[in-house]
Parts: C-alpha cells; structure tokens; sequence
C-alpha cells in the first residue's frame, strides 16, 4: 500500500500555519546585578538594580530613577519624588515643591596635590552636609567639622564601611565604585536623596 502522502502534507501545512500565526513571546526585562548596602549585622538595608533603563531601588525607600536629558528624576507610584540636575547654583536635588533642598559639588583632587575625587553635598546656605574624600582605593566621609564619620575600603570583592575607631558600619555589594558606596551610605542624608544621587551614578549616560 502507498504511503498516506496526502495526510503527511496536510499535517505539514496546518503545522507551518499555525508557526506563522502564533506570537513569539515578549523579551524579558534586562536586569543586571542589584548593589546592595547591608548593616553591620547582615541585615539588608537597600538595594538598587539597573531593569530595561531604570534604577529600581527597593529597601528603606522605593523608587525609580530614569535619565531626563540632562537631569535624572526619581518616581514613586508614577509620580516624581526628586530630581538631580543642573540648577540655579549648579547640581541640584529639587523636591516636589520644585524648590531645590540640596547642592551637589564634585571635583577632581581629593585635596591639594594628591589624585582622587572630592564630593560635596551642601545644604542650600552652602553648609555641608556631608563630604567624601575619595582615591583608587578607600574613601573618607567628613562632616561640616571635617571630621571624620566613615571610611570606606575595597575588601574582597565588596566594599566595607567602617567607624574611624574600625567598627564596621555597613558593606556594600554589587559594585567597585567607591563614589557610589559613599553616596548610597552619607550619613545626615536621606534615603531618597541617597538612592538618587548613587543611581545617577550607576545609570548608563546618554548618547
């Protein structure tokens, strides 16, 4: 008996139909590897990840932070929380009365001679609020007084937070960029302003 060729080439066709009407699934987000700040007890305190162009920052505050030309903004249930750019005095994180709360001042040179990078945040009378001190390798956070409040240093493959008597603060994973521990962690600033400003850092720029 013949082989059944017709049926083969009817099953064959409605296969191939049904290839060419059907959907190909939606990409998944891209997420990348979140930076997490733990406690000195293990305890995670905040965590921000890179998802399809947006810094998602879960943990002791929520909110995403998106590039906007040349400011980034962070958002809350669809609505502007803060944004960080340029001002009437320069960097500035602007709150949702639209009235800037905090100026942001980074230079290279850590201090007079030696390489590195100084970041400043001040408060709008130009009082600091904190202050980093940051070469390739460890970092420091003043205050107003210049004193020390927080040292920071790369140790296997994290970074560590530590008191100037050497008590351990908090550790920071997921990332190298001491800059970005230093502003994820300032001490005298809040969680929003804190997620903001270390997002900025983390998001890709802009073409």
């Amino acid at each position: 008996m013949p082989a059944p060729r017709p049926m083969l080439a009817v099953t064959a066709l409605v296969a191939h139909a049904g290839c060419q009407g059907s959907e190909p699934p939606p990409p998944a987000p891209r997420v990348e590897p979140a930076v997490t700040v733990r406690d000195a007890d293990g305890q995670t305190r905040l965590e921000a990840r890179l998802v399809d162009g947006a810094c998602v920052v879960t943990g002791e505050t929520t909110l995403a932070v998106t590039r906007q030309g040349e400011a980034v903004a962070g958002a809350r249930d669809g609505t502007t929380a803060l944004t960080l750019g340029p001002g009437r005095t320069g960097i500035e994180v602007t709150g949702t009365d639209g009235a800037p709360r905090l100026r942001v001042h980074r230079a290279a040179g850590a201090t007079a001679g030696v390489p590195g990078t100084a970041v400043d945040l001040l408060d709008m009378q130009g009082v600091p609020v904190a202050r980093f001190a940051l070469d390739d390798a460890t970092g420091r956070v003043v205050d107003a007084a210049r004193a020390p409040t927080a040292l920071l240093a790369r140790e296997g493959g994290r970074i560590t937070v530590s008191a100037p008597g050497g008590a351990a603060l908090a550790y920071v994973a997921g990332t190298t960029d001491l800059e970005v521990a230093a502003l994820i962690i300032a001490p005298g600033v809040d969680a929003d302003t804190r997620a903001l400003l270390a997002c900025e850092r983390l998001l890709p720029r802009l073409p």
